[in-house]
């Protein structure tokens, strides 16, 4: 499956002003990404995500490779696990669980796109994203609904002067590379913690 998608990160303000705006048709849910990757984070580096997701359906296991010539399409393959945490598919080939993602997603249906709100949270902290996802040939409809949702901050931004997301639009890393990013980020600060107290 080839999936399209726009892609901002948002402020801790707009995601509430834009999640406010949809609430009445904004269908809820929680579900946690369980990341794996070698011990030198080899596929991350290549742009390939293993990652087990639980939501309310169970787990599912996949495989995600991000189409580095092409940004912010990707491939997913999937298998279902059941309602019970196994990672064998991930361990029998030395993958390591490196930790979790929790996501909290709002989505609304709008004709043939997928418009969701995501409060992401992961090794102690939180980032928020606009996600539009589309087929190939509903981009235009994608395009429109985010300069509608562009709109719709701007009519709260009276006070102060606002960012064209379309400015912003797909500049976000996936959640994984930001997960694995933070990751690496946490273990330089840890080294050097641990190279000043034997100093």
């Amino acid at each position: 499956m080839i999936e399209n998608e726009l892609k901002v990160m948002l402020s801790l303000e707009e995601y509430t002003k834009i999640l406010n705006h949809f609430v009445p048709d904004v269908k809820m849910s929680i579900h946690t990404n369980y990341y794996y990757d070698t011990s030198d984070l080899k596929m991350n580096r290549y742009g390939i995500t293993c990652r087990i997701r639980k939501n309310s359906k169970g787990y599912i296991a996949t495989v995600k490779n991000h189409l580095l010539k092409k940004r912010f399409k990707s491939t997913e393959h999937e298998i279902l696990l059941g309602n019970s945490f196994n990672d064998k598919c991930f361990t029998r080939f030395n993958l390591i669980l490196f930790g979790c993602m929790r996501t909290e997603r709002a989505v609304v249906i709008s004709n043939n796109l997928k418009l969701m709100l995501d409060k992401n949270t992961y090794l102690n902290c939180t980032d928020y994203e606009l996600e539009i996802e589309y087929f190939d040939n509903c981009e235009g409809e994608a395009q429109l609904l985010l300069e509608n949702i562009n709109y719709i901050l701007l009519t709260y931004r009276k006070k102060f002067e606002a960012k064209n997301l379309r400015k912003r639009l797909n500049l976000s890393k996936t959640k994984s590379q930001r997960f694995f990013e933070r990751l690496q980020y946490l273990n330089n600060i840890k080294r050097s913690m641990t190279f000043y107290s034997y100093e």
